[in-house]
């Protein structure tokens, strides 16, 4: 077996994928390195009642005692995706099931390349994501590349325009230039009916999707304390951004506006040089206003400003509620952990938003979903000019996982 589970938060993919692989001796599981404790083992546990406590933790690099799990002693060895690299022994035979396999959307990285590794070796495998398309079509390619590492049976499988990312983007892309940092780079879009043939030939490795019956609350949007946009065009005519973005991509232009539209600047050391709090200030007041606020973050220094008065939402998994008058956390390392703050969070605020919709969907799916205490929920959105541009790029990649995943 090789196939993807495309089905929607909360539907049950974890569960799917234990029963699937029940009958195996051998299973390696690779996940985000925040749901190893608190998603997997309990769920294994739960749905192998058989041999669910057989299960070791790939840690850190000094951990060789993963022989033991090639040895057949444990059933189940649970890796994140950065401890992969000191993986040095494997079964003769084994599953494997790869958590929110978008992780592994880019084929260049190192990342897709030990999972591909491993994929190869592997008698069947599991690809799991709720959010097979978070940026780009392409990301399709890179975990199809995962499932079948060698190009002969990935042409066989999805069709000769899959043997390589080339051949991938000749058939389904648009070719245009953009003239970045005095480079001119070639980029690809993909229109409509090119994702819909794309996910024609997926359709044959995709298991039946679970769709959710969650809907998510309206959107109310939070004026800042201070005029943001203002004090940016203050900061921009006596600083350039040209001089200060190195990066050859548009990602980097938008982390630095990002970062402005905060109220901030990354200096050349690292350090913040925080000229406007509005962001910020605008955030403690809906703290002050309403009980349960959970507010989402992306950068360090917004975090930090943060820390004083709140608590982080990675803390409040594993120890609980001790203080602090509201939960932070970065929709990057939370997105698939906060199962834990149902209990606590009612109201999301949004300070800056994350740029794809698999972070998008899945922080705000995954906290309202079943279990929480709390009836109705409100996601707030700071309202800014910047913001409202990311989230038209959000419901543009909304609309890519809609067509791949069979939805519309």
């Amino acid at each position: 077996m090789r196939s993807f589970i495309f089905d929607d938060a909360g539907t049950g993919k974890t569960k799917r994928a234990i029963d699937l692989f029940a009958p195996l001796r051998s299973v390696l599981v690779v996940c985000p390195a925040n749901v190893m404790e608190t998603s997997w083992i309990p769920q294994l546990k739960r749905w192998d009642p058989e041999r669910g406590d057989s299960v070791m933790l790939l840690r850190d690099m000094r951990n060789l005692s993963e022989s033991a799990w090639a040895h057949s002693e444990f059933k189940y060895l649970i890796s994140s995706y950065e401890m992969l690299k000191s993986l040095s022994f494997v079964p003769a035979h084994y599953g494997m099931i790869v958590d929110e396999s978008h992780f592994v959307k880019n084929p260049r990285s190192n990342r897709s390349k030990m999972v591909r590794a491993l994929s190869d070796k592997a008698d069947d495998l599991l690809m799991l994501t709720g959010t097979p398309a978070p940026k780009d079509l392409e990301d399709i390619f890179g975990q199809c590349s995962v499932m079948y590492p060698h190009r002969a049976d990935r042409a066989a499988k999805f069709g000769r325009e899959f043997a390589t990312l080339g051949s991938f983007r000749l058939a389904f892309g648009k070719a245009f230039s953009m003239h970045i940092n005095g480079f001119d780079v070639r980029k690809y879009s993909y229109e409509d009916d090119a994702t819909r043939v794309v996910y024609d030939r997926l359709s044959s490795a995709v298991l039946a999707r679970r769709a959710s019956e969650l809907t998510l609350p309206a959107l109310v949007s939070v004026r800042c304390r201070h005029n943001v946009e203002g004090r940016i065009s203050e900061w921009l005519e006596s600083w350039s951004l040209d001089g200060e973005v190195t990066g050859v991509s548009a990602s980097s232009v938008a982390n630095k506006v990002g970062q402005l539209d905060d109220g901030f600047a990354y200096r050349d050391d690292g350090s913040p040089y925080v000229f406007d709090s509005g962001k910020i200030d605008g955030a403690r007041d809906v703290a002050g206003e309403v009980g349960n606020l959970l507010i989402w973050a992306r950068f360090r220094a917004v975090l930090d400003e943060l820390a004083p008065f709140g608590v982080s939402a990675q803390h409040v998994v594993h120890n609980g509620v001790d203080g602090g008058s509201y939960v932070y956390a970065n929709p990057q390392s939370m997105g698939t952990g906060v199962d834990g703050l149902q209990k606590y969070c009612a109201d999301q605020l949004w300070i800056d938003l994350p740029y794809t919709f698999a972070e998008w969907q899945q922080a705000n799916a995954r906290l309202i979903r079943r279990g929480t205490k709390f009836s109705k929920h409100r996601i707030l959105i700071m309202d800014t000019k910047w913001n409202r541009k990311v989230f038209d790029v959000i419901e543009g990649r909304r609309r890519l996982d809609e067509i791949i995943k069979g939805e519309k």
